[in-house]
């Protein structure tokens, strides 16, 4: 089975909104300019990380067989993440009209956009942690350690799930 090129990716898009965004809310409270500053530019940075990690799950969901059950979960998560696309992407263009041409302070409407926004992206999580937990898309099955091997090193997880070393 190939190895998923998507949640290599996937982790800097989500960081980079969600730290935009409590840039960005400290701003709104502090004005402090630095941190409009990287708000702006982690938001940036996310838009652009979005544009791969999108087209690497639409790549990775190409290439692996999905069972029946699981497909409609899939395209869930493939419109989800379509969808946090346009709005990373949506409020970076609005961000910029802030950032670069007029200078001024940053609405609560703005805030608010941003705060759905992230919650969009941790619904988008929570579906790509379901398929992956839940229904085993992409995970292949684990070997398991030779018996003679638990015993020479000393590391045994029985029903009680107790360590030795």
């Amino acid at each position: 089975m190939a190895k998923p090129i998507h949640p290599i990716l996937v982790h800097f898009p989500i960081a980079l909104l969600v730290t935009s965004f409590v840039a960005d809310a400290t701003y709104f409270f502090t004005s402090m300019g630095t941190l409009r500053d990287a708000g702006w530019w982690m938001l940036a940075a996310a838009a652009a990380s979005s544009i791969p990690t999108v087209l690497a799950g639409l790549f990775d969901m190409r290439r692996t067989s999905l069972k029946e059950d699981v497909h409609e979960r899939v395209h869930r998560h493939m419109w989800v993440g379509i969808t946090l696309l346009g709005v990373i992407v949506a409020l970076a263009v609005w961000r910029w009209t802030f950032y670069a041409s007029t200078g001024r302070a940053l609405p609560m409407l703005y805030l608010d956009a941003s705060f759905l926004a992230v919650a969009l992206a941790a619904f988008q999580g929570w579906l790509g942690g379901e398929l992956v937990y839940t229904h085993a898309v992409f995970v292949g099955p684990q070997e398991q350690a030779p018996e003679s091997g638990a015993a020479h090193t000393g590391h045994e997880h029985g029903d009680a799930h107790t360590h030795s070393h």
